[in-house]
């Protein structure tokens, strides 16, 4: 915006610097595209040109223009990296959270295997126990087995007394 209306100025000094009276003479741009460096039309109908002034100004203003488009870029970027680092934060919490979650799970498998690993235990000893019982049954069936037997013969023995 700054440039067109330095080139309008531009043109209309360089036309009353010739001395023509033209159409771009009369014409004026608007006070609100003037910048507070601009020249006047008086002053560019006087013939004093400030082309040089105008141009270090406009070349001023660019620069300006130029550092507000930098400043934004500038800012630009920093929004850019916050999202990112957002982004970033953001996975980080679901990792956190799928880890977080994993390890409940693991802690349920493992109470349950512990569980089981308790029941087997238990499940040992009682068969152990089983057997332990079994044999001393047989031996108490053996013994019993052998006292009817001596029993069995000492009666039999009587009975062929005479």
């Amino acid at each position: 915006m700054l440039e067109d209306s330095g080139n309008a100025w531009q043109a209309s000094a360089q036309a009353a610097s010739e001395g023509e009276a033209g159409p771009q003479q009369q014409q004026q741009p608007s006070s609100s595209s003037q910048g507070p460096g601009t020249p006047s039309p008086s002053d560019a109908s006087n013939g004093k040109s400030k082309a040089p002034e105008q141009n270090g100004r406009r070349d001023l203003n660019l620069t300006d223009e130029e550092a507000r488009q930098l400043l934004d870029a500038e800012e630009e970027k920093r929004k850019q990296r916050r999202r990112q680092k957002k982004g970033r934060i953001r996975e980080l919490e679901e990792a956190r959270a799928l880890i977080a979650e994993n390890q409940l799970i693991l802690l349920g498998k493992e109470a349950e295997l512990l569980q089981k690993e308790q029941t087997l235990d238990v499940l040992k000893e009682q068969l152990d126990l089983e057997r332990k019982l079994r044999a001393l049954l047989t031996k108490e069936k053996e013994k019993a087995e052998e006292e009817a037997a001596l029993a069995m013969g000492l009666c039999t023995g009587s009975a062929m007394l005479p």
